[in-house]
């Protein structure tokens, strides 16, 4: 291990550790919440949208 300013060894387990367990939680916050609150729909969709709105006026 390469020693950091203070002279202690460096910690990588607890950086990593860390790291993942911010990444964790941001899918979780993802998962249970944004994925739902999406402002715009997949483009797919929208051309769908599009096409049956034309379709009314019609």
């Amino acid at each position: 291990m390469s020693p950091c300013r203070a002279g202690r060894p460096a910690r990588p387990p607890v950086a990593a550790g860390a790291t993942l367990g911010a990444f964790a939680l941001f899918m979780l916050y993802f998962t249970r919440y944004s994925r739902h609150h999406l402002v715009a729909a997949a483009p797919d969709e929208e051309f769908a949208a599009l096409a049956a709105a034309e379709e009314e006026l019609t």
